[in-house]
């Protein structure tokens, strides 16, 4: 049975510059993860109209009718967020009174719904489990693809906040087997091998 990876299929987009995605240069992070996953499928890309791609088109456009949009919608909640409530509620009143009454950093933090929000970022105090959990999600994950120190702390930093988060990633990413076995040498290469010359018998 052939390898999934070595099946052709077509890739169909309405965006003319994703055409030349794999032969333009690479400007943004985005790119690079993008193109570095598909490196080794056998694909082609179609450039297609918007007006002629009707049927996705279709998709993306509202009902006409309002009954028609009654829909449920769910957004699962990682288990971290329930242990920074029971954290809160119980063992962190003390970093909750620290936290929000210092002079210096009170205006910053706000307490709201059960949990700690430091500049609108969810603050996880610095327990290493919690840190650790949270840098798998957002890098060891088939998602996250195992990307760089930069395109780790990105989405982090969108969502939480810890005071060595930072350095944190660097550190991890460091001892990350799958990362160092795939890393690629930034030294010079070396010349061939040159025999030591011997000193002359007397």
């Amino acid at each position: 049975m052939a390898s999934v990876s070595h099946r052709q299929f077509h890739i169909f987009t309405d965006q003319k510059s994703l055409k030349n995605l794999l032969l333009q240069k690479i400007q943004t992070p985005e790119q690079q993860k993008w193109a570095s996953k598909l490196q080794g499928f056998n694909f082609e890309i179609y450039y297609k109209l918007g007006k002629t791609n009707q049927a996705a088109d279709a998709l993306s456009r509202k009902f006409a009718y309002e009954e028609a949009l009654l829909m449920v919608v769910t957004s699962p909640a990682p288990q971290i967020i329930y242990e920074l409530k029971q954290y809160y509620a119980t063992h962190g009143k003390a970093t909750l009174q620290n936290l929000l009454t210092s002079d210096n950093e009170a205006q910053l933090f706000k307490y709201s719904n059960g949990l700690l929000y430091y500049k609108e970022r969810l603050y996880v105090p610095d327990f290493q489990e919690w840190c650790i959990k949270l840098l798998n999600e957002y890098h060891t994950t088939p998602l996250a693809g195992h990307s760089g120190v930069q395109p780790t702390v990105a989405p982090l930093t969108a969502s939480f906040h810890w005071l060595s988060l930072y350095t944190d990633v660097k550190d991890f990413i460091k001892h990350c087997i799958t990362c160092q076995n795939n890393k690629c040498q930034t030294q010079k290469k070396m010349g061939p091998l040159q025999t030591l010359p011997t000193p002359n018998q007397v």
